[in-house]
């Protein structure tokens, strides 16, 4: 049970060496941009910038054009240091993340992990039904169904995962969704911009939570962890993934990002909900113009959004059955997906997703803490496919970080439908310290799972191996 350094872990069965196969830096950074552009990251401006009544955090314009790049520049660190060990790893997250979970805590991330893409697809085709009736209406057309524009994206989804992500990126996002959702971002900010009093929103008294706004920012990137490890293994080395993910990501999200907080700034939005943003984004264009602007954004800004996170999800539940194809798992992920947007509250998918983030932003901590701290960069190959490998069953000294990270996160800010709140402020009374004293929950559980599993991984696992290589 030899023990190996991880750029020599190159499975052959699960990696995809063909040339076709591969996604170079320009490939995968336009098919990054287009995961980017769409409904996490602009609702996340706008939150930025309501009030603290509708649940935003009320910053003022001087506070958002520094929190934004501070947090995007955090964020892109994050993604950037997953993408490097998948890309080393090169296989599916549900795989990279074995050894800090061990095997059966690999299989229990996965129903999470798939919970919270499922809703934040649900999300996506809620925006997709209410952006096509928005254009409807500039255009002064017959009234439609939101249901009519969710099942088309829906059906866009479902056949990008048949076609999968390289035909995906070199047809589709080459020559239409890159460009067309930049250009309608971009011309969604400069119209903003235009109507925008710059001296005045400059003079604005800052918001009470300078770091909970960063917190937010660097927050929108955990969204996209699980997307990260199952993009990043078509990369053709790390560097690549590391370079291309972080700005595929990084760029995009600075403009939605402030796309989001200028429009709720300008138009003085008090909802910052998916309905609240499209009437935002649309609502102050036009006739044909926003009619045409709400239209390419479904076309171009929303097509591929659905298939961004039912992809990662068809991904990780293909761990589980190995023998489904990946779209066969996706295409029922569609249909699952489209039917809770078409008869679930969305309010309701918000309310899960914070709960799932919860989850999630430890789960991250322990990750890179586990890649290059504990084992630094050196994992037994073997084992990641092994049930009775090295890896197997649960990672008993990643729970205590796992478990309370969790906890330390809700007593922080509880985040979840109401019931799952109500019932975490009675067990802990009184004001949260997000909401008392500004403490930013992501960063705070990012640096407490990350040290506490750093501390107790060396003091352990380096001598449990080296205990069962003495007694083979």
């Amino acid at each position: 049970m030899a023990r190996i350094r991880l750029p020599v872990l190159r499975i052959p069965s699960f990696r995809l060496s063909r040339q076709d196969e591969s996604l170079d830096a320009t490939e995968l950074t336009g098919l990054w941009v287009s995961f980017a552009i769409g409904v996490p990251l602009v609702m996340v401006g706008i939150r930025l910038m309501t009030g603290t009544a509708a649940g935003g955090l009320a910053l003022s314009g001087s506070q958002l054009l520094l929190v934004v790049p501070i947090g995007v520049l955090l964020g892109v660190a994050l993604l950037g240091a997953v993408a490097y060990a998948s890309a080393i790893i090169s296989d599916r997250t549900a795989v990279v993340i074995r050894p800090a979970l061990g095997m059966v805590g690999s299989w229990l991330f996965v129903p999470v992990a798939v919970a919270f893409l499922i809703s934040w697809a649900a999300v996506e085709l809620e925006v997709a039904g209410r952006s096509l009736v928005a254009a409807s209406e500039l255009f002064d057309g017959p009234a439609i169904d939101r249901s009519v524009g969710t099942i088309v994206v829906a059906v866009l989804a479902a056949f990008f995962l048949f076609i999968g992500p390289q035909r995906l990126v070199r047809s589709w996002v080459k020559w239409f969704a890159f460009w067309v959702g930049l250009a309608v971002m971009l011309t969604l900010v400069l119209q903003i911009v235009g109507d925008l009093d710059l001296a005045l929103m400059l003079e604005q008294a800052p918001g009470a939570h300078f770091w909970l706004g960063v917190d937010l920012v660097v927050g929108a990137a955990v969204f996209f962890f699980p997307l990260v490890a199952d993009t990043a293994r078509f990369a053709p080395d790390e560097s690549t993934a590391v370079s291309s993910i972080g700005a595929g990501y990084g760029v995009p999200a600075l403009i939605a990002i402030l796309l989001g907080g200028l429009a709720a700034a300008t138009t003085g939005l008090t909802e910052p909900t998916p309905a609240g943003m499209v009437a935002s984004l649309f609502g102050s264009s036009a006739g044909v113009f926003g009619a045409v602007l709400a239209f390419l954004w479904v076309v171009g800004g929303e097509g591929d959004q659905p298939f961004a996170f039912l992809y990662s999800a068809s991904s990780s539940v293909q761990t589980l059955l190995g023998g489904v194809p990946i779209w066969v798992s996706g295409v029922l992920l569609v249909a699952v997906s489209a039917t809770l947007s078409l008869v679930v509250d969305p309010a309701l998918w918000i309310d899960l997703i914070g709960l799932l983030v919860s989850v999630l932003v430890p789960v991250l901590g322990v990750f890179l803490a586990d890649f290059f701290f504990v084992r630094r960069r050196s994992y037994l190959s073997d084992s990641l496919y092994d049930i009775r490998g090295a890896y197997r069953g649960v990672n008993l000294y990643a729970l205590p970080s796992l478990i309370l990270g969790f906890v330390l996160y809700q007593w922080i800010a509880p985040a979840g439908p109401g019931g799952w709140v109500a019932f975490v402020e009675q067990l802990i009374p009184g004001p949260s310290p997000s909401e008392a004293a500004g403490v930013p929950p992501v960063i705070m559980v990012l640096a407490f799972s990350f040290a506490s599993y750093a501390l107790i991984g060396r003091w352990r696992i380096e001598e449990a191996y080296y205990m069962s290589k003495l007694r083979v």
